[in-house]
């Protein structure tokens, strides 16, 4: 086989793959089992990449969304950054990260102690010394 048929036969980008597979099941008839096969997905895989395509061929702009390499990583919790800052600000006033968090529900904001803690670190915070359970009279 030719490097140019390989390019086509194994893709090795998941964009590229996704419509090889596609292309291979709607366009030569292959089975799923084949798709599977050929491709390295499992049967029900190419079954979910089919139902997924058919609900984007009744999206605006079909062929646009399908060619999109999705984002890696997780989204920001907001685009503003106001429960970034928030966070921040809650922090300068000594608060620990469950006390965050606790605030942060009661106002709406979903975000878990472990998002909480690591936007701490990569602003520069370090943990808190361990508080006594013991009130000073």
């Amino acid at each position: 086989m030719t490097p140019e048929s390989l390019f086509f036969l194994q893709p090795e980008a998941a964009v590229h793959k996704r419509y090889e597979a596609l292309r291979s099941f709607y366009v030569e008839g292959m089975t799923a089992r084949e798709v599977s096969a050929r491709f390295g997905y499992t049967v029900s895989t190419v079954y979910a990449l089919a139902r997924d395509f058919k609900r984007l061929l009744n999206s605006e702009q079909p062929s646009s969304s399908f060619f999109i390499r999705p984002q890696l990583g997780r989204k920001e919790k907001s685009l503003d950054g106001s429960t970034g800052q928030l966070i921040v600000e809650l922090r300068k006033k000594y608060l620990s990260v469950s006390e965050i968090k606790a605030i942060l529900d009661s106002v709406g904001e979903k975000v878990s102690e472990k998002y909480i803690y690591n936007l701490l670190v990569k602003e520069g915070f370090t943990r808190l010394p361990r508080r006594s359970n013991l009130s000073l009279d």
